[in-house]
């Protein structure tokens, strides 16, 4: 057999992913399930931003978890280079998640109290067996500190001493710690101050830069995510409506949910006026989601009969642009 051509596959690919949680039987002992994620198909290129953005609870950080089988899925296939990982064991996984990493969403949360900057990031080097000696690997650790923009001195301290900001880079310090291709950065910026933020997307973007690391990119700010992506994916509950470039979501949205989002970003400018596109109701129940497609009851676009009765397919169209949608915008 003549060996794959890695380099033109995609890093990452999932088919049908799809993660369903049952919860207790109801009153009436029916079985309750939440499809927090239903037949997504995504590529992730080496190197690429994709941005994931959507309402909370629309199964964002659900899908990025998934995708690292933090959680086991309930269907669906993920293809790293060609290579099926699902259902792995996490001793088989391990070789796989030394190169795709996380980066949570409250830095206080996921690092370990008990531990001092210098044991949190060291921790992967030593799992992964990287650097031969503890001096070699305290080096290893310094120079991670100052990619990230901390001082040397942080080291012997704890996670309760530093700031929100602090604590987000000392998450990225430990990702990147075992030189990882790939990283999910699962809402980062969710619980830092505005201007923390705009320090914090700086630095992925430097680092992206600096080590051709990509990213999946999860937020529910779209002002965010065009910012620092290269593609833009659009998620309502659980499923992929919109695929394409920065440009061609946000310029020329094709899907009315995405146009919706779009319209809800603040003007900077009193002066300047837009037309907004206002979204009725609430977002459905995922235990019992509407039948056709899942946005229907809020959409102004909604073909009575259709949309209400079968679900659309993601279709592929012009220039790698994927929309789910009967009426799409012209």
């Amino acid at each position: 057999m003549e060996p794959t051509n890695i380099a033109a596959q995609p890093l990452i690919a999932c088919r049908g992913l799809t993660k369903h949680f049952s919860l207790p039987r109801g009153i009436f002992g029916r079985p309750r399930i939440v499809r927090a994620v239903e037949d997504v198909t995504l590529q992730l290129e080496r190197g690429e931003t994709l941005g994931l953005v959507g309402e909370s609870g629309c199964g964002k950080s659900t899908f990025g978890r998934t995708l690292l089988q933090l959680i086991p899925s309930t269907a669906g296939t993920i293809i790293v280079e060609g290579l099926d990982v699902t259902g792995l064991s996490d001793r088989q996984l391990r070789p796989w998640r030394r190169r795709i990493q996380i980066v949570f969403q409250d830095p206080y949360s996921s690092l370990d109290p008990r531990m001092t900057v210098q044991q949190l990031v060291a921790e992967p080097l030593i799992i992964n067996k990287i650097g031969t000696n503890t001096r070699e690997r305290s080096d290893i650790v310094k120079e991670l500190l100052f990619q990230v923009g901390l001082r040397s001195d942080s080291l012997s301290r704890y996670p309760h001493e530093f700031s929100g900001g602090q604590r987000q880079r000392i998450g990225i310090a430990r990702a990147l710690s075992v030189r990882p291709e790939y990283i999910v950065c699962d809402e980062p910026l969710s619980a830092l101050d505005v201007s923390i933020q705009a320090q914090i997307v700086n630095l992925l973007l430097d680092l992206r830069d600096k080590f051709g690391i990509g990213y999946l990119f999860i937020s529910h700010d779209l002002d965010v995510v065009r910012f620092i992506s290269q593609r833009i994916a659009v998620m309502y509950l659980g499923r992929i409506v919109e695929v394409g470039t920065r440009q061609a979501i946000t310029e020329a949205p094709r899907h009315p949910y995405t146009k919706a989002l779009l319209d809800a970003i603040p003007v900077p400018d009193p002066k300047r006026r837009k037309r907004v596109t206002l979204l009725g109701g609430d977002v459905p129940n995922p235990i019992e989601p509407p039948p056709g497609c899942a946005f229907h009851p809020r959409c102004w676009r909604m073909l009575q009969g259709k949309c209400n009765i079968e679900a659309p397919p993601l279709v592929l169209g012009d220039m790698g642009r994927q929309v789910a949608c009967w009426n799409p915008i012209e």
